[in-house]
């Protein structure tokens, strides 16, 4: 049975044959959070505990409920980080890269620049220059592997024709180079970076306000 996490509350399953009313044994969460909710200290927290007070008690008395997750962390203290950090649950964090070249320089300098050198009036003219960085990468291959390893070889484009990436760390390396660090480190490396400045922290909605707000009876 597929059913949306917001959905989980008060589920109930019917044998269709016996009539018996059934309870999971398993259940596998996938992706549950969306950006929106990974930035809301508010959501994260409603959200964790969904999972925790719905989704885990769906099970009946008589059995364990066994479940999975498997998500991508987007932000520090996401929903996939506190599950992370949660001692009941046994977790594993991937990372594309279990470590980076030890000559970045080539794959961030030369290499960069070739991928990134291209006319952007001309619609052939951006693959072309995938096509050099990629020659250039064959060409120098042994030195900017050196140190690096990708936790799985075959994640990279293998079936383009003709090839615009050979390797997974070449992979690895291009999301960095296009799409800057913040995507590298939560959507690659599955490690969000810190949020260190006020400019990066998204501004809580009316709701989310009024939902922080302490609540007495004193006038």
């Amino acid at each position: 049975c597929v059913l949306p996490i917001k959905s989980a509350r008060g589920v109930n399953l019917t044998n269709e044959v016996t009539g018996e009313s059934l309870r999971p044994d398993f259940v596998f969460l996938d992706d549950i959070q969306t950006d929106e909710i990974a930035l809301s200290d508010v959501r994260v927290g409603r959200l964790v505990d969904l999972v925790r007070s719905v989704v885990l008690r769906l099970g009946g008395l008589s059995y364990t409920l066994s479940g999975v997750m498997t998500a991508t962390c987007i932000a520090p203290h996401d929903v996939t980080e506190q599950f992370l950090d949660d001692q009941s649950w046994q977790s594993l964090r991937v990372s594309h890269l279990l470590s980076r070249a030890k000559n970045e320089a080539m794959w961030l300098g030369p290499y960069a620049e070739i991928r990134r050198d291209y006319d952007k009036d001309d619609p052939k003219s951006q693959h072309k220059a995938w096509l050099r960085a990629t020659d250039y990468y064959r060409e120098h291959r042994e030195e900017m592997d050196e140190g690096a390893e990708a936790a799985w070889e075959w994640a990279y484009a293998f079936a383009d024709d003709p090839l615009v990436e050979i390797s997974a760390i070449q992979r690895g390396y291009n999301v960095l180079i296009d799409d800057g660090p913040k995507a590298f480190d939560s959507e690659v490396q599955n490690r969000p970076a810190r949020i260190t400045s006020l400019a990066e922290k998204r501004l809580l909605s009316v709701r989310e306000i009024c939902q922080k707000q302490r609540v007495d009876g004193h006038g």
